[in-house]
């Protein structure tokens, strides 16, 4: 970030390279590619860090910044029998469709996936590492 910020270069983030709007390219650009960081683990009951006084464990996936829709619904519906909301196309990256919104085939049915998002780890453009929740980061985390 320091990098980008001191030479004036557009940071892109990429997860996947799959950008309808091609949010993930750009002229005079440093590239970011989280693509290997892909894991993916289910929880049974999760409750997100500061939050255990305010909300009651559910069952949740955490997802890595890299890591395919198709990765997620194979380890979430397929391997656990449960749902998550995601996109309608199996080879979009979740941390891009997550944070531009989320609209997916069962969005009218079951909201965005941006709505379903409890908690996310991010890195802020002083190079903290944070992680947003309702009661922690609030600000960032935008529900």
């Amino acid at each position: 970030m320091n990098f980008a910020r001191e030479k004036n270069l557009r940071l892109v983030i990429e997860g996947d390279g799959h950008s309808y709007l091609g949010t993930s390219n750009s002229a005079d650009w440093l590239l970011i590619w989280t693509r290997a960081i892909n894991e993916i683990t289910t929880h049974d009951a999760f409750v997100a860090e500061g939050c255990e006084a305010r909300m009651a464990p559910v069952p949740a996936v955490t997802v890595g910044a890299g890591a395919t829709w198709m990765a997620v619904y194979q380890a979430v519906t397929s391997d656990t029998g449960r749902y998550v909301q995601g996109g309608g196309c199996g080879t979009v990256g979740v941390a891009g469709l997550v944070q531009g919104g989320g609209f997916g085939t069962h969005s009218k049915a079951f909201g965005t996936a941006g709505a379903s998002l409890l908690e996310a780890e991010v890195v802020t453009a002083d190079g903290a590492v944070r992680v947003a929740n309702t009661c922690r980061e609030p600000d960032l985390f935008g529900h």
